[in-house]
């Protein structure tokens, strides 16, 4: 874990409190009155069962939760919750502080919730503590405190390399108690109350997490499986023949039509803001309808507003006396005057342009607001009068905008994520006029775009006809694919019969008719089909540098050789591109399980479409043991029985706080 930075190590002294004033028995007698009134209202109090949150929210603090009945103070938060948080985070509790906090970083508990979590979770559990009769003596704590390395001797790096335990610093110790946590308003009774609850914390999670740690040799096992090294031969069939194979007729479409495709296109319910609603369909049906459905069109009329160009100030005629005689500073003082000028001119330019642009916002602005009073009509009429051209589109999809909407870029200041045909699409046209406008949109440098729905064609599942192309290639793809896993099928049937019957792989796939097949020898989990490819192309790319760099006649020997290596280096590459397409992506778990012999399971590529099956023979699985097994084993069983018994916690944790009352007074 990296080094946390305790607020206990940052230690400065604390200024003492000035001594209490005497309290003299003439000014107890002064207020009598009151003291009488105070005992009243403790006798009341009494009575109805109210002392205590009547002076917890008196003296003792604001109510701030009720947890089983009782109530807790803010004081008794912050030194329980958010104080008691950062003394845990310090002495270094990291699961402790995680699971109370309901967190699964150590880094992440600074925000209030994982404060509240804290403390309602450490309360929580004082409570099972008591119930279960769980408690730490101050032999136990002391005990603790002492192993804790906050509080340890520092060790050199030598110390630390030889495994040296670490000595209890009493200076330490005492140092982090006078200096530290009285930071945090804290006390050493506080800390060993800290580590009793720990200690007790301790407990109650072993006996939830009890018998949680995974079976040894289970795990073993499927460490041994995942560390094998298998080697298989295989087979790949392709689906393309299939594919070429099948030429429907437009009467075997409209059937396969009539059956897969037009009962999924029938009307949806409607929302109530009118869209379809396909709660209650599955992806499948989701995907025939996205495909087989048309998408909306629109058309519009529209205008680009565009400002007039800026002019820029003439530049004068240079008509400077010649520099040839000059003094330096005549000539700095002339340059000078040339640049000031030449600025003045480009301010006068921006000026300008940043009045056309004021001007053109002010007409888009009062064409709008003219466009409004008319209710949406006569849009081309007023764009005349503002000297305005207007343009008509037809009908266009959002994906496939016009070539003149798609050259609109939205401006900068607008979002840049979609373009002026997704602005259009996002108008819900009502019965109202104006809702069929859309409100000035900024686009390019300094333009505006306004446009009109002029009208649409919404979206509809598309005919027999419309889809003929598109039926014809779902119909080829998912009959070949039937076909494939046909022979795929019973070509892995014949294959084992053969192999039962002793023969090898080969040669019951050359009985087959199969001539080739491919083997992969000592693979392992992180077999990897490019690897080899990978490893061929660098070394071809080396070489290939050699030889270019072979230039002397003295070199023609070593050149004839790296010629002769190229090739052979590149027939490699081609082998090895070969192989890596015979073989699948997931070849050693499809064979991490099977006996040497027996053939793997078909293995489909891609799973959701398939366009190859590898039938795979598993010829041999070695176990490769290690010196450090043992010691490996152990660990993941006791980080599995940790991390087991955390989530068991967190569970209990969840119920206990459902089940409990707890009750948050004040959200601080």
């Amino acid at each position: 874990m990296p080094a946390v930075t305790s607020p206990l190590l940052a230690a400065t002294p604390r200024p003492q409190p000035p001594d209490p004033p005497v309290l003299m028995i003439e000014t107890i007698r002064k207020f009598r009155g009151l003291l009488v009134l105070g005992l009243a209202l403790v006798i009341v109090g009494l009575v109805l069962g109210l002392k205590e949150d009547l002076f917890r929210g008196g003296i003792g603090g604001q109510s701030v939760y009720r947890i089983e009945g009782r109530t807790y103070t803010d004081r008794e938060y912050n030194r329980l919750g958010t104080n008691g948080l950062e003394l845990a985070k310090g002495l270094g509790m990291y699961l402790y502080v995680m699971n109370l906090s309901e967190t699964d970083n150590f880094f992440s508990t600074q925000d209030e919730q994982a404060t509240e979590n804290f403390f309602v979770n450490r309360m929580l559990l004082r409570d099972t503590a008591r119930e279960l009769g769980v408690a730490a003596d101050d032999a136990r704590i002391t005990e603790r405190i002492k192993e804790m390395p906050v509080f340890a001797i520092q060790q050199t790096e030598q110390e630390r390399k030889a495994g040296k335990p670490r000595e209890f610093s009493e200076e330490t110790y005492r140092n982090i108690i006078d200096r530290g946590i009285g930071r945090l308003g804290l006390t050493e009774a506080d800390l060993r109350e800290l580590v009793a609850d720990y200690l007790c914390y301790e407990k109650i999670s072993g006996i939830i997490g009890a018998g949680l740690e995974e079976n040894r040799s289970a795990l073993a096992a499927d460490i041994a499986l995942d560390r094998q090294q298998i080697s298989s031969v295989m087979v790949k069939l392709d689906i393309a023949k299939h594919r070429d194979a099948i030429q429907p007729t437009d009467e075997q479409l409209k059937a396969f039509w009539d059956e897969k495709i037009a009962p999924f296109l029938e009307p949806l319910p409607k929302n109530a803001d009118g869209s379809d609603d396909d709660s209650a369909i599955g992806a499948s049906e989701k995907e025939v309808r996205s495909t087989y459905t048309t998408e909306p069109t629109r058309k519009f009329t529209y205008l680009v507003v565009t400002p007039e160009a800026a002019v820029a100030p003439e530049e004068p005629v240079d008509d400077a006396p010649a520099t040839e005689g000059q003094s330096d500073e005549e000539k700095k003082r002339i340059a000078e005057e040339k640049a000031k000028a030449a600025d003045e001119r480009q301010r006068k330019l921006e000026e300008d342009k940043r009045s056309k642009q004021r001007e053109a916002d002010a007409k888009v602005d009062d064409f709008a607001t003219r466009l409004e009073e008319r209710k949406g009509e006569g849009f081309e009429a007023l764009a005349a009068e503002f000297c305005w051209t207007v343009a008509t589109t037809d009908l266009f999809k959002q994906a496939a905008p016009p070539k003149e909407l798609l050259d609109l870029k939205l401006r900068a200041t607008s979002s840049t994520d979609s373009k002026v045909a997704d602005e259009l699409f996002k108008l819900k046209p009502t019965a109202d006029p104006l809702s069929k406008i859309t409100q000035p949109i900024a686009i390019g440098e300094n333009q505006w775009f306004v446009a009109r729905l002029d009208g649409e064609e919404p979206s509809r599942p598309k005919t027999f006809d419309e889809s003929k192309e598109q039926v014809r290639e779902q119909y080829i793809r998912e009959k070949a694919i039937e076909a494939l896993e046909k022979e795929a099928e019973e070509l892995k049937a014949r294959l084992q019969a053969a192999i039962d019957g002793g023969k090898s792989f080969d040669e019951a796939t050359s009985e087959a008719g199969i001539n080739r097949t491919h083997s992969v020898l000592g693979y392992n989990r992180s077999h990897n089909r490019n690897e080899e490819v990978d490893r061929l192309n660098k070394e071809i790319t080396e070489l290939s540098e050699q030889i270019n760099n072979m230039q002397s006649p003295l070199e023609q020997q070593a050149l004839a050789e790296a010629k002769t290596k190229l090739e052979e280096k590149e027939k490699q590459l081609k082998n090895a591109e070969e192989a890596r397409d015979m073989a699948p992506v997931t070849l050693f778990e499809n064979t991490r399980n099977v006996t040497p012999g027996k053939l793997a399971e078909i293995v489909y590529e891609p799973e959701d479409s398939p366009t190859a099956a590898h039938l795979i023979q598993v010829m041999k699985r070695e176990v490769v043991k290690t010196q450090g097994d043992d010691n490996f084993i152990s660990t993941t069983v006791s980080q599995s029985g940790q991390q087991n018994a955390r989530i068991a916690l967190k569970e209990w944790l969840a119920s206990q706080r459902e089940a409990a009352d707890v009750v948050p007074l004040f959200r601080r």
